[in-house]
Formats: C-alpha cells, sequence, structure tokens
C-alpha cells in the first residue's frame, strides 16, 4: 500500500511512501497547483506555519546543493483572517533544511524570478497562504481522505529515517528542541541499529 498506519496518541500517524506521496500529489494536481506544496512539505517535514511563512529569498544555493532557510512561521488567531508572523519556529531556532530534487526543483519552479521578499507560496493576494485556503484548493477532504496535513512532516521523517538519517539529523531537520522528542515520535519506525547509535 501506499501508506502506513501507526496507533498513536491522539492521533493515528500516517505516512505515505514515495509512490503514495506522487500519486496524492497527482490528485492534487487536477484542482490546484498549489498541490506542489504537499510534495514539498512531504520531502521537508516542514510544519504548515512554517511553509506559509517561507519567502523566495529563503532558497539557499551552495553549488548544486539546495535547502531551505526556516526563520519565521505564521500563527493565525481566529483559525483564519488574523494572522502574526514569528521570529524562528517552535522551538526557538531558524534551522536550515536540505532539499532532495524533488522539493528543490518546486522550490525554483515556485521561485522563479520573483522578488526575494515575495511569499514562496502565496495566497491569491499574495500574504501567507491559509491551510483552510489551500485544503479547499486541493480539495484535501477528497483527495487525501484521513490524512491531516501534519501527517505530511510525519512522512518526511518516516522518509529521512528509512533512508538511514541518523536521528540527530532528523532532529534537527525537524527543528525538535529535544532528542526525546523525535524518539518519542517515531521510536517504532527505528531499527534496533539507529536506537543504539542514538543511545
Amino acid at each position: 500500500g501506499s501508506e502506513m498506519c501507526i496507533r498513536d496518541r491522539p492521533h493515528t500517524i500516517r505516512v505515505l511512501n514515495p509512490a503514495g506521496i506522487h500519486s496524492l500529489h497527482g490528485r492534487q494536481l487536477q484542482f490546484s497547483p498549489l498541490a506542489d506544496a504537499t510534495l514539498f512539505m512531504s520531502f521537508t517535514g516542514l510544519r504548515w506555519g512554517e511553509l506559509a511563512g517561507l519567502r523566495v529569498k529563503d532558497i539557499k544555493r551552495e553549488g548544486s546543493r539546495m535547502s531551505i532557510r526556516v526563520e519565521v512561521t505564521i500563527v493565525w488567531s481566529n483559525g483564519a483572517g488574523e494572522h502574526s508572523e514569528k521570529a524562528y519556529p517552535k522551538n526557538g531556532e531558524a534551522r536550515t533544511v536540505p532539499l532532495v530534487s524533488e522539493a528543490a526543483s518546486i522550490a525554483l519552479k515556485w521561485a522563479g524570478n520573483r522578488d526575494g521578499e515575495e511569499r514562496l507560496f502565496p495566497s491569491k493576494s499574495g500574504g501567507p497562504l491559509n491551510g483552510s485556503n489551500f485544503r479547499r484548493a486541493v480539495r484535501w477532504g477528497e483527495t487525501a481522505p484521513g490524512l491531516r496535513i501534519h501527517d505530511l512532516r510525519h512522512t518526511a521523517a518516516s522518509l529521512l529515517i528509512h533512508a538511514g538519517v541518523d536521528l540527530k539529523t532528523v532532529q534537527t531537520i525537524l527543528g525538535h528542541k529535544r532528542l526525546s522528542t523525535t524518539l518519542d515520535i517515531y521510536a517504532h519506525m527505528i531499527d534496533s541499529d539507529q536506537l543504539t547509535a542514538a543511545a
């Protein structure tokens, strides 16, 4: 199957494998180009507020390697309209997230030759993209039944863990302040060799 479910309090964590990610992306693309945000989150592990806060200038290149700098998160009050931009994500530290080729090509496509200060994934008005508008645009309910946007973050983590990336690096990419948080959420995905290395 294209997804794996893990019972977890308070939610079931669902993660997609690469085929599942591409299949979801394809279904959503029929409705909106914003489907690219689904693919991007699945390969970067960004939280929604972090994705919404990205600007074109946050794309960094070092030789052939590309990364994205996560320095702000958007916080919506009352769920919809009002928002504020908070410097640094939840754990209080900016971070650099490496971009695999698929995420890099999406970043470049959306950046185009737009101004560095513009939002990478803007709303129609050019401001930060609101989660409910995104879900409406890609018809999330019908294209991704049973999946939460946050599961894309778990998907990215599972891809890293299954690729044998060490847990300290996974922690850094996800922006968890403590390794124990990463372990608590993803222990079931980690093989004993990685657990030993983490210890």
